[in-house]
């Protein structure tokens, strides 16, 4: 695969599925509308890929970089999320369905409209903007324009579960521990203290 990255042949519409493609540098591939269903690439660099269209369904993407790629009309679902990076990636009209997807920083991402989250694989919902996502409570919570997820419960908008509502106030009182224990930096220049640089 990377002799076909470094030779810069197409592989359009090629069937990768269930390969293992794990610690491999495929920078700059270009696979628009290729199956990769099932396959494993942990820890491959797929940076400044072209992926449009692309069958992702069920693939492993643990420490994958996907950074700078366009992968928008891709589907997703399935597919295991972990400190995969997408910083600069477009990821237009992908589908994804993990919960793991959640845990990915979204928060470089070029472009992020149309983008379908399939709940529990019933519901498709539909977010065009990058939603907030809180970690540390019993379950992560993602709110979105319309819903918000939390752990495997999709809550609409203006609705509250009692689990949540039950996180959330324990969220706020663990917060206000913490600011009562580190006071924050009075606004007076004077307490400022300004450190040079040495070089």
């Amino acid at each position: 695969m990377e002799e076909c990255v470094e030779k810069g042949i197409c592989l359009d519409r090629a069937d990768l599925s269930r390969l293992r493609l794990e610690n491999i540098n495929l920078d700059g591939l270009r696979a628009r509308g290729a199956s990769f269903w099932g396959s494993d690439l942990e820890n491959t660099d797929l940076g400044a890929a072209d992926l449009r269209g692309t069958d992702l369904r069920c693939t492993n993407l643990k420490d994958v970089c996907l950074a700078q790629s366009n992968i928008s009309g891709s589907d997703l679902r399935g597919a295991y999320f972990s400190r995969t990076i997408v910083e600069g990636a477009v990821l237009d009209e992908v589908k994804v369905s993990c919960p793991s997807f959640w845990g990915v920083d979204l928060r470089g991402v070029e472009s992020f409209k149309g983008l379908v989250f399939q709940h529990l694989g019933e519901e498709d919902i539909e977010i065009n903007t990058i939603p907030l996502v809180i970690h540390g409570l019993e379950s992560t919570l993602v709110v979105a324009q319309t819903r918000c997820f939390f752990g495997n419960t999709c809550i609409p908008q203006g609705d509250m579960t009692q689990g949540l509502e039950t996180s959330l106030q324990i969220l706020r009182v663990r917060i206000d521990q913490i600011l009562r224990q580190s006071p924050l930096p009075s606004a007076n220049p004077s307490n400022l203290k300004i450190v040079e640089e040495r070089r």
